[in-house]
């Protein structure tokens, strides 16, 4: 039960952390004339992808959640 949990507690961390790399990665772009590609080529888009992602995984956990307590529910009742 805690694999998804921490599926989604790193999709989270992911968002936050793409958040200061577009920042960053705006900044230099925009006052070095930088081109984003590479490793750390996070931009904007991506936050709102990894926020989508972070919802999606979070719809999944409390399914199988829901679906875990279902199931010791059923195991109880024999």
């Amino acid at each position: 039960m805690t694999l998804p949990k921490t599926m989604v507690m790193a999709q989270l961390v992911m968002v936050v952390a793409d958040v200061f790399m577009a920042s960053g990665n705006q900044l230099s772009s925009s006052w070095f004339f930088r081109i984003n590609n590479g490793v750390a080529s996070a931009t904007w888009p991506t936050c709102f992808d990894d926020l989508f992602v972070a919802i999606a995984l979070g719809a999944i956990y409390v399914s199988y959640q829901h679906a875990m307590a279902i199931k010791a529910e059923n195991d109880l009742t024999v």
